[in-house]
């Protein structure tokens, strides 16, 4: 029998506020020559379920996913997969009646305390607690607009990810069952919110951009982004604001005032790039 993956996301749009990361790239700034297709997340074949084959906790997988790719591009490797102690405790932030061990008829994976995560609140909570284990803490973040392929291009370059918030349908179970691209399917009925990690793209290609969800690396058509993803940002960690794509890409002074107005704290600055 096929398995079919949980999801998890509630589908609550962003606050508004959030700055859009083309208001704070460079204006000087110029994309690198890049082959055909780009896939950031190739290199990485450890990527771990965490739990969301039983569980709503997609956004909790996908900060852990974010933090491992992190990590690993600034030479600052993390344990992963981590201690599945830690996921709950990152999802039990949203879902403090969780318990992993627990039945679809108590507390457990399926029950009326499994009730998937807001993105919102998570990005606000790793801003102010940081990630349970290391501690690492998001900066900020800015949202992407997935029809302006130059701003696609810019973030993926720049930053190497995007968090995406996208609804699942049935056709997509069968299609991570194949092997194929996910694809969409009018006549598929939806089965919810789900988080994933964008970390790629082929400009050129009908599967224009590939993704992490499930333990697996997924493309995804156009027609897919285009009716099935509901927003995108960029995540900055505080350690990646001294790192050279990030001052080569990102206005400084743009990026520590839209974050500050955002998180309404101080912002822990960068230098100004030159």
């Amino acid at each position: 029998m096929t398995t079919r993956f949980a999801t998890g996301r509630i589908r609550v749009p962003l606050k508004p506020g959030a700055p859009r990361l083309k208001a704070i790239l460079r204006s000087d700034y110029q994309l690198p020559s890049i082959p055909g297709r780009v896939n950031y997340l190739a290199s990485i074949e450890d990527w771990s379920v965490l739990g969301n084959d039983r569980a709503g906790n997609c956004e909790t997988v996908r900060a852990f996913n974010d933090e491992h790719v992190v990590t690993l591009k600034l030479g600052q490797p993390v344990a992963y997969p981590p201690d599945m102690s830690l996921v709950w405790e990152l999802y039990k932030t949203q879902n403090p009646g969780f318990d992993p061990n627990g039945s679809s008829d108590t507390n457990g994976p399926g029950s009326s305390h499994d009730n998937g995560m807001q993105t919102q609140l998570l990005l606000e909570y790793l801003r102010e607690h940081g990630m349970p284990g290391s501690g690492r803490k998001v900066a900020g973040w800015a949202t992407v607009n997935l029809t302006d392929e130059a701003e696609v291009d810019a973030a993926l370059a720049i930053f190497g990810r995007l968090w995406l918030d996208v609804v699942v349908c049935g056709a997509q179970q069968t299609q991570f069952a194949n092997g194929q691209p996910w694809d969409y399917d009018p006549t598929s009925p939806q089965e919810g919110g789900h988080a994933i990690l964008g970390g790629g793209y082929a400009p050129e290609a009908d599967e224009s951009m590939d993704a992490e969800t499930w333990a697996a690396v997924v493309k995804l058509t156009d027609s897919f982004r285009e009716k099935q993803c509901e927003q995108a940002l960029v995540v900055v960690w505080e350690d990646e604001l001294d790192s050279p794509a990030f001052l080569e890409g990102v206005d400084a002074a743009a990026a520590r005032e839209a974050f500050a107005h955002l998180t309404g704290g101080t912002f822990p600055g960068t230098p100004d790039a030159a």
